[in-house]
């Protein structure tokens, strides 16, 4: 049986007011914290890369994540531009002395070289090509400026080609016999043709007017206004036709006699030498427009000796070509 609470007063607890000293100990600890937590956000808002700085250990993985074993922080604008500049040249000082020669004829050069840009050619400095391109120039400027009637100032369009080179090819009279033009004559003249208008005009054939021309010049072909029929068969001479070649011009000389020997050594010597040295006549006879002072082989050019014996068969030659196709 529980005992009865009757007449027993309930306990009650109240908590005693703390001394005034604690208070004020309490309030003393708070103040330096609050100050120390405003100094390092004053800290941090002022240099926040102390806070954000990648330890040299740091290594970039493929994944492409940034591990460190400790702690790692970002670097400062600063050091990237330091590590992203490219190393110096070690050559940087090179050539000194030609630049201070450059820099001493300044006005000179730049004179002189404004004067031989103005009064240089835009051809080729030999005189056959040149010619040449002079030639097919004059022939496409006339067909365009008098048939055609356009305006000269612009460079030509594909159609003017194909026009030009269908009026043209029935009016030429061609060399070997043929009664129509050769179908490489007319594509050799087309080529240099566009390649004088890109002197003149910066200008340049497109690959869609290029495959027009060959269809309109395979067309001219099949019906008959262009061959592809040789001029001249040509034939392969040895040693032995050359001799035989060589003995018949002498005794023709010696036997009917001649008005010149000059002639008949001439095309003796050309016959021998093209064999000999394996090139062209050209390299070492004059041309029709040579204008350099000594376009030929002459005597001083063929030097002759006796190498180890005295017989033929030790004859050596020495022969310098000055005249040869690209000088």
């Amino acid at each position: 049986r529980p005992p009865s609470n009757r007449g027993i007063e309930p306990l009650v607890v109240t908590s005693l007011p703390e001394p005034s000293f604690i208070t004020a100990f309490r309030a003393a600890s708070i103040i330096p914290t609050i100050f120390l937590l405003l100094l390092l956000l004053l800290l941090f808002l002022a240099q926040p890369e102390y806070f954000f700085r990648f330890p040299p250990r740091c290594r970039l993985q493929r994944s492409g994540d940034l591990r460190a074993s400790s702690h790692f922080a970002m670097p400062n604008d600063r050091e990237l531009q330091q590590q992203q500049q490219p190393p110096q040249n070690r050559f940087q000082h090179a050539g000194q002395a030609s630049l201070a020669k450059l820099l001493d004829r300044k006005f000179e050069d730049r004179y002189e070289t404004k004067r031989s840009v103005k009064q240089r050619q835009p051809f080729n400095i030999n005189p056959r090509v040149h010619y040449k391109t002079t030639l097919w120039l004059n022939r496409i400027q006339t067909f365009r400026e008098h048939t055609l009637c356009v305006d000269m100032s612009k460079p030509p369009v594909g159609q003017e080609f194909e026009r030009f080179a269908e009026a043209l090819a029935p009016k030429v009279r061609p060399r070997g016999g043929h009664a129509v033009p050769s179908y490489r004559w007319l594509q050799m003249g087309l080529t240099v043709a566009a390649d004088g208008l890109l002197n003149l005009y910066d200008y340049r054939l497109s690959p869609h007017d290029t495959k027009r021309l060959d269809a309109m010049m395979h067309l001219m072909l099949k019906q008959g206004k262009l061959t592809k029929d040789p001029v001249r068969e040509k034939q392969w001479a040895g040693l032995s036709i050359l001799r035989t070649m060589v003995q018949a011009w002498l005794i023709k000389a010696l036997a009917e006699g001649t008005m010149c020997w000059d002639q008949v050594f001439s095309r003796v010597g050309t016959m021998v030498w093209m064999s000999a040295l394996q090139c062209r006549a050209g390299d070492f006879l004059k041309d029709a427009l040579d204008d350099h002072p000594l376009p030929y082989l002459a005597y001083r050019d063929i030097e002759l000796r006796l190498v180890g014996g005295l017989s033929l068969e030790h004859l050596t030659a020495k022969v310098t070509l000055r005249n040869v196709k690209g000088d």
